[in-house]
């Protein structure tokens, strides 16, 4: 897969979407966009119930650069504001999508409201930024495990339930998806190229908090590269058994949320599951990587 530099965007690119939150690196794309002289419509989402003077603080410095820029609320915990808004969104606009400081939840609803990879779209490019540093937590206080909206999966009752949990740093997130969803078996996923090899050992060692004494499989994805880690989340599910429930849930890269998007489009069948957090930590990372733009092959037949 190829990836490109910020600076490479698309001269048919019109549009740029944004999830404005409490991390620093949300604004990366933006900066790199404003020092180039894009000249396009930006549109910032935001959520309405995250940190206010963090958040107000991130505002501020993007209505600085683009003081045209159309503010949507959002909401961390009700996906309908975010499925209202992708009814009303012009399909035939090529735009670019920065998925750096999505929180999952609002990014699945994104892609599954907005129809991508079921409806015609001329190009969708996205982008990502990777923090250079990541504080000791990210969130706590987690609401009770669900299914995510747009991801119920077949209704067709199965003898058997195998849960693939793409585990990222929050052990206690993955724990409350499986006792939740009460699994015959789990995959536990951890990711194979890391951008520094602290980041696996973190990884690592939340894997192993998870595994507890179970006998739980474990399996590595590459979570840089979406279509590369789309591949290897198919590959675990075409390894289970026939007549098994697939549960799926990803607290892993947001890289990796589109694989598991792709896959969804692939095998409608898996339901998605997300446990949301009521308390995040606004200072967990600093600074930013360079954006990378990418395309993603999606998996819809």
């Amino acid at each position: 897969m190829r990836f490109h530099e910020i600076n490479d965007i698309p001269v048919h690119i019109s549009e740029v979407y944004l999830f404005i939150s409490f991390e620093e690196r949300c604004l990366t794309v933006a900066n790199y966009l404003y020092e180039s002289g894009f000249s396009g419509i930006v549109r910032a989402f935001y959520c309405m119930d995250s940190y206010a003077e963090a958040l107000e603080v991130n505002r501020s410095k993007l209505i600085k650069m683009f003081p045209k820029c159309e503010w949507i609320p959002v909401s961390y915990r009700d996906p309908l504001p975010m499925v209202l808004y992708c009814r009303k969104m012009d399909r035939n606009i090529d735009y670019l999508l920065d998925i750096s400081c999505f929180n999952r939840e609002n990014l699945f609803t994104f892609l599954w409201a907005s129809q991508i990879g079921r409806v015609y779209y001329p190009s969708v490019c996205f982008s990502y930024c990777s923090p250079k540093t990541y504080g000791p937590w990210l969130s706590a206080k987690y609401d009770r495990a669900r299914n995510l909206l747009g991801f119920s999966g077949s209704d067709e009752p199965l003898p058997k339930r195998h849960l693939i949990c793409c585990v990222g740093y929050e052990s206690e997130r993955a724990v409350q998806v499986i006792e939740a969803i009460e699994p015959s078996s789990v995959t536990l996923v951890l990711g194979s190229t890391p951008t520094r090899a602290e980041f696996l050992e973190r990884n690592q060692a939340a894997v192993e908090e998870v595994m507890g004494s179970s006998n739980y499989n474990i399996k590595q994805i590459n979570v840089v590269d979406p279509n590369s880690s789309y591949d290897d989340l198919l590959s675990i599910v075409n390894e289970l058994p026939q007549y098994t429930s697939i549960h799926f849930a990803t607290f892993n890269t947001k890289v990796s949320c589109l694989a598991a998007f792709s896959l969804w489009l692939k095998r409608p069948d898996i339901r998605i599951w997300n446990s949301t957090p009521k308390l995040y930590n606004p200072c967990y990372s600093d600074g930013s990587h360079p954006p990378k733009l990418f395309q993603v092959k999606w998996h819809n037949e």
